[in-house]
């Protein structure tokens, strides 16, 4: 890859990586990705330079992905390994209903989404880091969150709003779909959801 993917981001300077890939899948009719926006093979994805954005004494990427790409002969830790991150651990969303505040949830709160052998109502945020990663500022959260699902492929404020106040930046988020302050975004769709609230 001989020209510069990400724009704007600027080179070697980003503590916090942010990513949510545009996976390809060869299943799933209308709630395909790829009838929602463009996707990228699995290895295109690795070819991206992003382990080039990360701060030189140390750097975090949390990337998504979902079950069935998991445990794939070239999956997403192959893909932390081609950005020069090594896996660390991981986070999971569970998915509730639009109409649950998380406060009380009752056996139908749990959103169902598409599979053939079991519901997609969770993803997985997999955490990878390089050099000498500085230690979190608060206490450590939780590694299941449930909360509510939004538009196709929105994730959570609350992961976006926990790496802030725990993480020190700089940080970049890859293949954003909104702008949101303290980061610098980059995506052919970082408008839209319009600014986070």
């Amino acid at each position: 890859m001989s020209r510069w993917p990400f724009g704007d981001l600027q080179p070697a300077s980003y503590r916090v990586i942010y990513a949510d890939p545009p996976w390809k899948f060869s299943a799933g009719g209308r709630r395909n990705p790829s009838t929602h926006y463009p996707t990228m093979t699995i290895k295109e994805i690795a070819a991206l330079p992003v382990g080039q954005l990360a701060h030189p004494e140390g750097s975090r990427v949390l990337m998504w992905a979902t079950a069935p790409i998991l445990l794939l002969p070239f999956g997403p830790r192959e893909v932390l390994q081609s950005w020069g991150f090594r896996y660390s651990t991981a986070r999971v969303w569970r998915k509730l209903w639009p109409r649950e505040d998380g406060m009380f949830e009752y056996l139908d709160s749990q959103a169902r989404g598409t599979g053939f052998e079991a519901t997609g109502d969770w993803e997985i945020l997999i955490i990878g880091k390089r050099g000498r990663c500085e230690s979190l500022k608060g206490r450590v959260p939780r590694g299941l969150v449930s909360a509510r699902r939004r538009e196709h492929s929105r994730k959570p404020d609350v992961f976006r709003d926990e790496i802030k106040r725990l993480l020190q930046g700089p940080r970049c988020e890859l293949f954003a779909r909104q702008q949101n302050e303290g980061w610098d975004c980059w995506g052919n769709e970082t408008g839209k959801f319009g600014e986070a609230a």
